[in-house]
């Protein structure tokens, strides 16, 4: 794990916090993981997953109000709508499923598809991500016999 960060926002810098981080994660197959995170999307929190391979790509993109983009050929370029702007707007239906799976679960009406070792694995590697962004430094994570999750 390798990280890159920077606080140039300075609510951020009080805060002993990053605004702009760029993480990669090399793994043991050689594939690298990129990921990009940032506070200053000024267009709404923008989440997006890209996956290539061998045979092609799979993109999610950011959820929209309005699935509309309007092309000019000009000086206005491509405009696009706004992203949802907060975490309530975009992810209400989400949230609303969480809640009624974490339900169902309690109430005995439904496995839990998360694993605890996945949970633990995600954890690890977000400290990783945090140490190798405060050393500058890169991290090399190190797993004992049954930490990692079984894909």
């Amino acid at each position: 794990v390798s990280v890159q960060a920077v606080a140039n926002v300075p609510e951020m810098k009080q805060l002993d916090d990053f605004d702009t981080v760029a993480a990669t994660l090399q793994f043991p197959s050689g594939t690298l993981g990129l990921i990009n995170l940032s506070r200053n999307a000024v267009y709404g929190y923008d989440m997006r997953v890209e996956a290539f391979g061998p045979k092609g790509m799979v993109r999610a993109e950011n959820e929209q109000p309005i699935h509309c983009v309007e092309t000019q050929y000009g000086h206005n370029g491509i405009n696009h709508p706004p992203i949802w702007y907060s975490f309530p707007s975009r992810f209400q239906r989400a949230y609303r499923k969480e809640f009624d799976d974490f339900l169902d679960i309690h109430l005995g009406r439904k496995e839990m598809i998360v694993k605890p070792e996945e949970v633990m694995a995600v954890s690890k590697i977000a400290s990783a991500c945090e140490e190798s962004a405060r050393t500058g430094k890169m991290v090399d994570l190190k797993w004992a016999p049954g930490e990692l999750p079984s894909c």
